[in-house]
């Protein structure tokens, strides 16, 4: 059983947003700081986990809805105006349009067991082996009527503070169209998941913690109930024999008495002020398996060896420093909840950007493990939240969703494999992307140029002080190195990012040509150029001719013109300006 589609409306950044993972077992969701990667993970750690570490409130509903419902309570006309029916069409409607909602499709292989969905399956056909559920954070419209209808004053105020206050989650199973849905109880929809979510607060920074993290999770990886396990029988040998030393000890006894003396000395006191039934206190172990679980934790410490010719020596965990700790840490993390993998359910691991203290080897490294780690389980599917351009560059472009953000604080997923499948040259893409363009998805515009003069003179361009590009300071700029070729073939995914480029490649024309008689009449063997004219003249003139038109498109491509001497490249052109400079 393994999740084909999340689906995601009216969440925070999100209005509409799809993460498709039918492709490969494990996504990447790449994208800037402030993106919204934590915020999609948040909401997956409340729908599919058992853990009550996130909530849900009012303030989570996206701008477009709040912006909706805003306009609605206007219409309503509060408070010189109440009418009754238009404020029952109000409830019918924002009951029906105001609401977080997180579709799920899962799908499974015709010999796996079911049995724990059975109960769930719309979709009768042979052909169909999809459940299809639907998470819904929703305004509780019944308690909303029911409050406002009650309040002496019918202002917008409060109808908006009881609105806000006044939410519920409600979770559905439904047929493929999400049509016909019927309420299933949360405690059974989380039964179906086995989830789990390192965040990026994993507390490395805690002194406490980080010099002891590979030790407590390992601890914390073993069942110790498990007769399979590492503990074998030594852990209940281990807790029988610290329980009747205990008891042996008397501490219990010297505890008691020295308690009974104290309640004795109280007791006077606490008859003043209240009646009790308190006569003695009573001093008893309680030892457990978590009792000794803890213990261990606290006892023991797992140490780095090294050995020489001469001796072995050993290195606490803090000596390597908190990346090779979080590597390790992740990598024990992953490894138990692979070993804890139920075959019933759906088996989904987060991880929130991994990168943190890691310089680009271990980054690597950790990558080749999930890889090699997801690829071994059918049934184990991942999504890895970063905003490493190295992270992306070692893993599958197919595997990658772009968060680009939006106009009015709103945000949108691009899928890498979709747009691949869309577009072809997958050969391309996933070449020439893994090489040196990570860095594109992350930024906010792109520069491409041709050789290593022009991004000098660009960069000195912006960076210089008192510059009139002073702004673009402020812009994460990629530059990208494409020569006129191959630049055009990344226009489809500009466009698809909706990215603002420009383009610096040289006009390439005949190099034998020694007049300028007829230079218009040349051909440009740079394909970039060419794929901007229109029409079948695509000739040197023709490329002159668009260089003079206004510029209002998000990709604009820039080369060598009349102006610059007619020159080839962007060399010559600097130096044909430095010795004909145009009068100011």
């Amino acid at each position: 059983m393994r999740i084909d589609k999340i689906t995601i409306e009216g969440y925070r950044r999100f209005n509409k947003s799809v993460i498709n993972l039918n492709h490969g077992n494990f996504a990447i969701l790449a994208g800037a700081n402030n993106s919204g990667k934590t915020s999609l993970i948040q909401l997956l750690d409340f729908v599919f986990n058992n853990s009550l570490r996130r909530s849900l409130s009012f303030n989570d509903f996206s701008i477009s809805l709040k912006s909706l419902l805003d306009k609605r309570i206007k219409k309503l006309n509060l408070p010189s105006n109440f009418d009754g029916d238009e404020f029952m069409n109000f409830i019918d409607y924002i009951d029906e349009n105001i609401k977080i909602k997180l579709q799920i499709i899962l799908s499974y292989d015709i010999e796996e067991s079911i049995g724990l969905f059975a109960n769930y399956l719309m979709d009768l056909e042979d052909d169909m082996h999809s459940f299809y559920f639907e998470y819904n954070y929703r305004l509780n419209t019944k308690k909303i009527r029911e409050e406002f209808i009650e309040q002496d004053t019918k202002s917008a105020e409060i109808l908006q503070e009881i609105i806000e206050r006044n939410t519920e989650s409600i979770y559905f199973y439904a047929d493929k169209d999400f049509n016909n849905k019927k309420i299933i109880e949360s405690k059974d929809f989380k039964k179906l998941f086995h989830f789990e979510y390192i965040s990026a607060d994993r507390e490395l920074d805690d002194e406490n913690l980080k010099n002891k993290k590979i030790t407590t999770s390992i601890i914390s990886s073993s069942d110790s109930t498990d007769r399979n396990s590492i503990w074998d029988s030594k852990f209940d040998e281990l807790k029988n024999k610290i329980a009747n030393d205990l008891a042996e000890s008397e501490i219990d006894s010297s505890i008691q008495k020295e308690a009974q003396q104290v309640l004795s000395d109280l007791k006077d006191s606490l008859d003043n002020v209240s009646k009790n039934e308190i006569e003695a206190l009573e001093a008893k172990f309680h030892f457990n398996e978590k009792n000794l679980l803890n213990l261990i934790k606290d006892s023991l410490l797992i140490n780095y060896s090294h050995s020489t010719d001469e001796f072995l020596f050993s290195l606490t965990e803090e000596s390597q420093g908190l990346g090779v700790s979080n590597l390790i840490y992740m990598s024990l993390q992953i490894d138990r909840f692979r070993r804890t993998i139920q075959p019933t359910t759906v088996n989904l691991f987060v991880i929130e950007e991994p990168e943190a203290h890691m310089h680009i080897q271990m980054q690597k490294v950790l990558v080749s493990y999930i890889e090699t780690i997801f690829s071994k389980q059918k049934n184990l599917q991942g999504i890895i939240t970063t905003h490493s351009t190295e992270i992306v560059k070692n893993v599958d472009v197919n595997d990658i969703k772009v968060i680009r953000s939006e106009n009015n604080f709103m945000n949108r997923i691009v899928d890498l494999h979709q747009f691949i499948v869309n577009n072809g040259d997958k050969k391309f893409y996933e070449t020439f992307f893994k090489l040196n363009f990570a860095d594109l998805i992350f930024s906010d515009a792109v520069i491409f140029y041709e050789g290593d003069a022009e991004r000098m003179y660009f960069e000195s361009l912006i960076n210089r002080k008192h510059s009139k590009y002073i702004n673009l300071t402020r812009q994460y700029i990629s530059y990208c190195q494409c020569g006129g070729a191959h630049a055009h073939k990344y226009f489809p995914l500009l466009n698809e990012l909706r990215m603002t480029a420009c383009v610096f490649t040289d006009i390439d024309y005949d190099k034998e040509r020694e007049e300028l008689e007829g230079i218009d009449s040349d051909k440009s063997s740079n394909a970039t150029l060419n794929s901007i004219l229109s029409g079948e003249n695509k000739n040197v003139g023709s490329i002159y001719q668009q260089q003079r038109e206004n510029r209002r498109k998000n990709i604009e491509v820039f080369t060598q013109t009349c102006h610059d001497g007619y020159s080839r490249t962007l060399e010559e052109a600097i130096l044909y300006n430095l010795l004909f400079p145009i009068p100011p």
